[in-house]
């Protein structure tokens, strides 16, 4: 957690999405994960937006946006923070395809480069 708020700026998204994707899914719509359809076209909606905004984000190099994309990834409305929406669906979509077996795979994987993986620019 701690790499959220003072980490290099990579790390931060990257722990943001990870921790914040997490506690969305379990969270979500106080629902269990697998009476959710992650794929139907409101949350894929909201997935396309987020992943591309995480795909600009993480290519970002001016540093007072690097703190803007920081702020908007975790704050404001529920289905504007691209990173948590970003990793929360695209774990749900991860436990469609494995599970319970490929969250804790991703989850043992750590927050390392997860960003970047939830926003499908790298497996």
């Amino acid at each position: 957690e701690a790499q959220e708020d003072h980490g290099a700026y990579i790390d931060q998204i990257d722990a943001i999405t990870f921790n914040e994707g997490f506690a969305h899914l379990v969270s979500y719509d106080q629902q269990e994960v697998r009476s959710v359809l992650w794929s139907d076209k409101k949350l894929s909606d909201i997935y396309m937006r987020s992943a591309e905004k995480m795909r600009t984000a993480l290519l970002e190099k001016d540093p007072n946006k690097q703190k803007q994309y920081v702020y908007e990834a975790n704050f404001g409305d529920y289905y504007s923070k691209y990173a948590c929406m970003c990793g929360m669906i695209f774990l749900g979509r991860q436990w469609q395809k494995g599970g319970v077996y490929l969250l804790k795979k991703l989850f043992y994987q750590g927050y390392h480069g997860f960003a970047a993986k939830s926003a499908e620019m790298r497996s």
